[in-house]
């Protein structure tokens, strides 16, 4: 996962991961970045100061909150919501959690065994957070800018989106906030708990308040981000089969 800072030298593809909001300023720059996405902040701007000014401006561009009314918002404003839930969850909640186990580990071997299944959930997150940054959340930005602009290629060779998502909510269960559920279940049968350890109860409580934020990001993911790229992946569709070009067509909408 990347997580450097964006600087003048970093690529455009790195840039829209770390915060794909800044695709739109970009665009609104003169600075199409589906044209070259491995070129530098500094060959696309062309010199160094202007390229320098964006990175101080893109450090000023929130990130949309969670009650944000995303169906009123480009894409672009969701997914950055998405991608900081991402790095919140691996660079703070999933480490906190991981230390709390590894406080357990050699101790108590009911709470050993959670720590195991934890960790393989984890993996698996850690997986589509790639997946997701990499190859999803790029195509629905680039998907949303075809609509736009008749210049940029929806790339339609890359694959459907509808398989992709297909794919996701056949393994649903591997990544369902339940997952968590049962791991807390199991860890308040555990001795320790029943014994009313207090750092056993600290690893609950923390375990429930990462299902609780987990929960809302799953909702946004399925019943948000996902029923949109459908309809923009179908929208463009049909207007390549009717021999017309994205560009005057406008958002589009779930309402």
């Amino acid at each position: 996962m990347n997580t450097l800072p964006i600087t003048p030298d970093s690529v455009i593809q790195d840039v829209l991961r770390l915060r794909p909001r800044l695709a739109d300023n970009l665009v609104a720059l003169g600075r199409e970045p589906w044209e070259r996405p491995r070129a530098t902040l500094v060959e696309v701007f062309r010199n160094r100061h202007t390229a320098e000014k964006f990175v101080a401006m893109a450090a000023d561009v929130p990130i949309p909150p969670s009650d944000s009314p995303w169906n009123e918002l480009p894409p672009s404003h969701l997914a950055d919501h998405l991608t900081q839930n991402h790095r919140e969850f691996a660079h703070v909640t999933i480490p906190d959690l991981l230390g709390f186990f590894g406080e357990w580990d050699s101790l108590d071997p009911e709470i050993a065994d959670v720590h195991e299944d934890f960790e393989a959930f984890v993996r698996r997150l850690q997986a589509e957070i790639d997946y997701e940054e990499t190859q999803f959340f790029p195509r629905v930005l680039r998907y949303d800018a075809c609509l736009h602009d008749p210049a940029v290629n929806p790339e339609f060779n890359g694959g459907s989106l509808r398989v992709a998502v297909a794919y996701r909510r056949s393994h649903a269960p591997d990544l369902h906030p339940n997952r968590l559920g049962s791991l807390i279940d199991r860890l308040q049968d555990t001795q320790a708990l029943q014994n009313g350890d207090t750092w056993a109860e600290l690893l609950v409580a923390r375990l429930e308040d990462f299902r609780t934020q987990f929960e809302e990001h799953e909702r946004l993911e399925t019943e948000v981000l996902f029923p949109l790229a459908l309809e923009m992946e179908k929208t463009l569709y049909n207007l390549s089969i009717s021999g017309v070009r994205g560009g005057m067509v406008g958002a589009v909408s779930l309402v």
